[in-house]
């Protein structure tokens, strides 16, 4: 439904077209002030300065207008707490994302590990059945995790220790040799990546829990600026109508004090005259 103008509403309330709303107008029309009979009543009573008994279009103008500021400022701190609160259940989604595809990567079973002859053929590059320090040095230089899985000055410290007899070259019976030295290394190379992961899962989720904390707290900061705006606001306006209602209660009593000052006077009179008499 279309938003009216105040102009258009106090029209539709001003049913006798007088320029001028009624306590009975208004609370006719109480369904197009969003109230109750109840509520526009008394806020006619509210609004009535003079005490008139009537509503001129300036007072209801400045009336409404208030409101409406309120009104806005209340929607306003209303979008703002939305907003902290997607932004915080969208972070938090993305954490839990990110947390399964850190436990799912982990999950994923290793990769085959190569036989200590199937290593043996790949790193004898030759195929003469032996391998030499400059194979061992090529194999290792795919880089830390290549054939050998270790970097090249591994590798060669390996082959030293491999070359019992100082020929130079590794055979087949000798290199079989290094497959305890192989799996314990890998066990060791195994444990340091899962430890490195877990320090960067830990840092990750330490980093989005603090740019969650930082957005939180920036968001309800500026949500309270708006609720205290508000506060304020309401407060004005409830300060507003006090001040109306007790100007009103004071013409209402001045109009009783002039309407009752010709009875008194004739009381007065009389009272005179009885006491003239004795």
């Amino acid at each position: 439904m279309a938003k009216i103008s105040l102009n258009e509403l106090f029209n539709k309330l001003d049913v006798n077209g007088d320029g001028e709303l009624t306590m009975d107008e208004v609370i006719s029309g109480a369904a197009l002030l969003n109230m109750t009979e109840d509520e526009a009543a008394k806020a006619f009573d509210d609004l009535d300065e003079d005490g008139s008994g009537k509503l001129t279009r300036s007072e209801f103008d400045a009336a409404q207008a208030m409101m409406e500021e309120y009104e806005r400022l209340m929607k306003e701190t209303a979008d703002l707490e939305q907003e902290a609160a997607d932004a915080d259940a969208q972070l938090k989604a993305e954490t839990e994302k990110a947390a399964m595809a850190a436990n799912e990567a982990k999950r994923k079973p290793p990769k085959p590990r190569l036989t200590v002859d199937e290593l043996f053929k790949l790193v004898d590059t030759n195929g003469d059945g032996e391998l030499t320090r400059e194979e061992i040095k090529a194999a290792a230089a795919v880089g830390p995790f290549g054939k050998l899985g270790m970097n090249e000055e591994e590798a060669l410290e390996l082959f030293d220790q491999l070359d019992a007899d100082g020929s130079g070259t590794l055979t087949q019976s000798e290199f079989a040799q290094a497959e305890a030295m192989m799996l314990e290394y890998e066990k060791l190379m195994l444990e340091a990546e899962e430890l490195e992961a877990e320090a960067a899962d830990a840092e990750a989720d330490a980093l989005a829990e603090q740019k969650r904390a930082e957005k939180a707290a920036e968001s309800a900061k500026v949500a309270e600026e708006k609720k205290r705006a508000a506060a304020r606001k309401k407060r004005e306006t409830d300060a507003l109508r006090e001040e109306k209602k007790v100007a009103q209660n004071i013409t209402k009593q001045k109009k009783a004090d002039a309407k009752a000052a010709p009875f008194k006077v004739a009381f007065d009179v009389t009272l005179s005259d009885l006491t003239v008499s004795v």
